[in-house]
């Protein structure tokens, strides 16, 4: 007898339902199929935090920099003498160049021109160094002050010169005066406060006479600018002439010269009647 066999279906191949296809579908891994998730947007707070944050630190971003370009006194001051004036002098006048209104911020601050204003109110400076940082707000001043070294005698008056050859001031406006080297002006030179009458060499060379002979015990009694240039006479309590030197000249040559003829002269008991010159080396002439 058959039977009838009836055959199993093998599932494994066959098609899923209409409502099961749709799941499979949904959940395929296709890209273009996938789900898209739409992201998060942050909360209402948390966005106005960050725009105070960044609020808060370009305003003190700005303070910074602005605070930065402020300049104002006191200027921080060294000055190497005070034999003409005291510190405070020149601190007072800084401090009042520094209130003004262009000097008051970094950007407009002119260095040169208080440097140059520094000068022309206190003619014995003979440098001026100003330095100021961006992150400072006092700026540091340097002053260096040239020493008095002649006390020049001409027609308008006595007058301080300093070791650059300036003229710095009345001999009435300086209280050291009796320690200067006295010399007077028989050139007609244009004396103002502020100007350079000689130059640096000439100052030297009378300075180092003046000491030359000092060590040497010659009795110095003043010295003279004649009209001729570079020329210098030396007057001594001691005799009637006076001594001719070249302010160009070699220094030690003729102050040497000087004491080998005053010692002959000495010896021999003759003396010039006007003037002994030894500015040629090697050879001395009198008259």
């Amino acid at each position: 007898m058959v039977f009838g066999i009836k055959r199993h279906r093998d599932n494994r191949n066959s098609q899923p339902t209409s409502s099961t296809a749709k799941y499979y579908r949904a959940n395929s891994t296709n890209p273009s199929r996938r789900s898209k998730t739409r992201p998060l947007r942050p909360r209402r707070h948390a966005v106005w935090l960050s725009r105070v944050g960044t609020i808060v630190i370009l305003t003190a971003t700005i303070v910074f920099i602005f605070w930065n370009l402020i300049v104002g006194p006191p200027a921080k001051l060294t000055v190497n003498d005070t034999v003409y004036h005291d510190k405070k002098i020149y601190q007072d006048y800084l401090d009042g160049q520094l209130r003004k209104f262009f000097n008051r911020n970094k950007l407009t601050f002119n260095a040169a021109g208080l440097s140059s204003d520094l000068t022309k109110q206190f003619p014995e400076l003979s440098q001026v160094a100003i330095a100021l940082s961006f992150f400072a707000e006092f700026p540091t001043v340097n002053l260096t002050v040239a020493k008095p070294v002649l006390l020049l005698s001409a027609q308008t008056g006595s007058y301080v010169v300093n070791e650059k050859g300036v003229v710095v001031d009345l001999e009435a406006g300086f209280a050291g005066s009796q320690k200067l080297i006295n010399v007077s002006d028989e050139s007609g030179l244009e004396i103002s406060r502020g100007k350079t009458i000689l130059n640096p060499q000439a100052i030297n060379f009378i300075n180092d006479l003046n000491s030359f002979l000092t060590r040497h015990t010659v009795p110095v009694k003043s010295f003279s600018l004649p009209a001729k240039a570079q020329e210098l006479y030396l007057y001594t309590t001691d005799t009637g002439y006076y001594v001719k030197f070249n302010l160009g000249g070699d220094l030690a040559a003729q102050a040497s010269q000087l004491l080998a003829v005053r010692n002959q002269f000495t010896g021999d008991g003759t003396q010039p009647s006007q003037y002994l010159d030894v500015r040629v080396q090697g050879k001395a002439f009198y008259r």
